[in-house]
């Protein structure tokens, strides 16, 4: 539900701007409708009398869709789970001031008031993992376990957040001949909690997980009273949910997540600023630069972490044993707001708008960055590098994910010949127009190099590599071994963590491998179109399309392989890229 209203002022110079805008909004999870709501399996055991793959190729599939027509199944299962409600609600309040400070200058400052719930659940079943606290409101529960509202927390965790976001724009024209225009602007913005991250984290965790019931090596038209094993006197329905505070925890339990205490509302400052300028009669060039920071994104840190110790490796039960706190096993991360992100860019561009032209030309340099993968903290989208470099995680070190040059443009152009011509020659051959776009991206770089393997052995991923010597990139081609195109870099300049290429463990993590390629192949592509309007009755027409993508079936390389523990490292293999594709169309336009 959204609620909001505006009210406008006008005195003299001044066009003064207040609104409000009330937002209320709820996430349902229906039951039996959520994450693996249940599965029916069949494998051939039944028709091949347990041996599906006999008979050669194709014939498992066979064999249980054999099984399928015949209604015997494997496996049999239903997953219920509590009904849960997220909410919310934000309310937003502003004001602007539109000042028409000279006939040449506007400036137009602002500033918005955010008052945000957080996210709740409506009867508290969000499960947090928190040490030092202990559940009043579940006695049972194993200390450092809490659900929201309990043990002194808010609703949302976080509880509610008031917070002020100033920004001011403005827009000069230079000479007051409307040729030459300065714009630009600068604010404060905050995001919103996002019930996404919530669902991920705190929803559906133990002990609100719902039950399960499995038949097996049964008949669909009875699958529980047919179930072999485990058998049943009667179907498990219904199911009733379990209660917290009779919940048997086991003796290990994994997915708990965490949260900072301190946990708020993302913010970022953005600005950009340009000038525009007219050279000639329907030709303009705009150079301007835009920027973002950002040092308040949710992220997700490890918790649990194996310590190092001599003869750790990195399998399952050596990770399990060196851990601090083994009841909760792998307990999932800690959700900060230390995230942080920055973007620049410099862009020129040209735009041509002539009779039967359009045209625009852009170069623009853009350099991306952050400290964390993904776009906000969702499983998966944590640190790039092992989080053991520090606890909390060095806000310092930043991975690229874009640091490049491109080189953009498009036109559509009414082609001149028979354009006016009231002749048959003239309707045919005559009206048509030719559209190309494309782009080229060069100077690549800002791609990290990785041990390939876990190589402190903490359960965390990917180790960065050990830079050794100068990275060059000699482009050697491969010929005669397939897909393999290029030994792109000298693998020799770099080694594990450790500084050797012997496949070992050892706590050492290292930097150097962070950003270290700067010269990574680029990508270009064109795209072309010829069309042309048939006049039926009135408005009514038909468009005629021929298009041509990647117009000239070109291929661009695929970035090498950047791992140190594999065969192919520093290596182009394949490139990427559809090939050339022409279609023709017919559009009916009325």
């Amino acid at each position: 539900m959204t609620l909001g209203s505006s009210a406008t002022w006008i005195k003299g110079s001044h066009s003064l701007k207040v609104g409000a805008e009330f937002q209320d909004g709820n996430f349902n999870t229906i039951k039996p409708a959520r994450d693996n709501g249940g599965a029916i399996t069949f494998n051939g055991n039944v028709t091949s009398n347990g041996n599906p793959a006999s008979g050669g190729l194709g014939a498992t599939f066979a064999h249980s869709f054999a099984d399928f027509l015949l209604g015997r199944f494997d496996s049999y299962g239903v997953v219920d789970g509590f009904d849960q409600t997220l909410q919310s609600w934000n309310l937003g309040t502003y004001v602007m001031d539109t000042w028409r400070v000279t006939p040449r200058l506007t400036v137009t400052p602002g500033v918005r008031l955010e008052v945000n719930s957080g996210i709740s659940e409506m009867e508290n079943r969000l499960t947090l993992y928190r040490p030092g606290l202990k559940s009043t409101k579940y006695p049972n529960f194993p200390p450092g376990i809490v659900v929201a509202g309990d043990a002194g927390l808010p609703d949302s965790f976080s509880g509610i957040a008031t917070k002020l976001a100033p920004r001011v724009n403005f827009a000069w024209d230079v000479k007051g001949d409307g040729k030459t225009a300065v714009r630009g602007s600068v604010g404060l913005y905050y995001g919103r909690d996002v019930m996404a991250l919530y669902e991920s984290y705190y929803l559906h965790r133990p002990p609100f997980t719902g039950a399960t019931a499995t038949a097996r090596n049964g008949v669909l038209s009875n699958p529980w009273l047919t179930s072999q094993n485990p058998t049943y006197t009667a179907p498990p329905f219904p199911f009733t949910d379990q209660d917290p505070a009779n919940y048997r925890w086991p003796s290990q339990v994994s997915g708990l997540n965490g949260q900072d205490p301190s946990y708020s509302l993302g913010s970022s400052t953005q600005w950009n600023i340009a000038v525009e300028r007219e050279l000639f009669r329907g030709i303009r060039l705009e150079v301007g630069y835009q920027g973002n920071r950002s040092a308040s994104t949710p992220t997700g840190v490890p918790t649990n972490l194996p310590v190092w110790a001599d003869g750790a490796t990195d399998n399952s039960s050596s990770y399990q044993a060196r851990r601090p706190v083994q009841f909760l096993g792998d307990n999932g991360l800690w959700v900060y707001n230390d995230g942080r992100t920055r973007f620049d860019q410099l862009l020129v561009l040209a735009r041509a708008k002539r009779p039967g032209l359009f045209a625009q030309l852009s170069w623009a340099y853009t350099h991306a960055r952050r400290n964390f993968a993904g776009s906000s903290a969702s499983p998966g989208s944590n640190r790039d590098w092992d989080s053991s470099l520090s606890f909390p995680n060095s806000l310092d070190l930043m991975q690229d994910f874009q640091n490049n040059h491109t080189i953009a443009g498009f036109f559509v152009w009414e082609l001149p010949f028979y354009r006016h011509h009231d002749t048959t020659a003239g309707k045919i051959l005559g009206g048509w127009s030719l559209t190309a776009n494309g782009y080229w991206t060069f100077l690549n770089k800002g791609v990290s190099v990785f041990a390939g393997y876990d190589a402190n052995a903490n359960s965390w991923g990917d180790d960065l590599a050990k830079v050794v010597g100068n990275v060059t990139y000699p482009k050697t081609p491969i010929t005669g071994q397939g897909d393999l195109l290029y030994q792109w870099f000298d693998p020799s300049a770099f080694a594990y963590p450790n500084g050797t290429l012997n496949r070992v463990f050892g706590p050492t993590t290292v930097t150097d491998g962070l950003n270290v390629l700067s010269d990574l192949p680029g990508s270009w592509r064109v795209d072309a179109g010829l069309m042309k309007d048939f006049r039926i009755a009135g408005d009514a027409k038909v468009q005629f399309r021929l298009e041509s993508f990647n117009l000239f079936n070109h291929a661009n390389l695929n970035y090498p392989n950047t791992s140190v523990n594999s065969a192919d490292f520093g290596r182009i293999r394949g490139k990427s890229g559809d090939g050339r594709r022409v279609q023709l169309g017919l559009r009916f336009l009325f």
